[in-house]
C-alpha cells in the first residue's frame, strides 16, 4: 500500500490531495 511506502505515500497523498 501507499501508506507503506514513504516515497510512494508522499505522491500518492499529493495526488490524492
Amino acid at each position: 500500500m501507499a501508506l507503506e511506502n514513504p516515497r510512494m505515500r508522499n505522491s500518492e497523498i499529493s495526488k490524492q490531495w
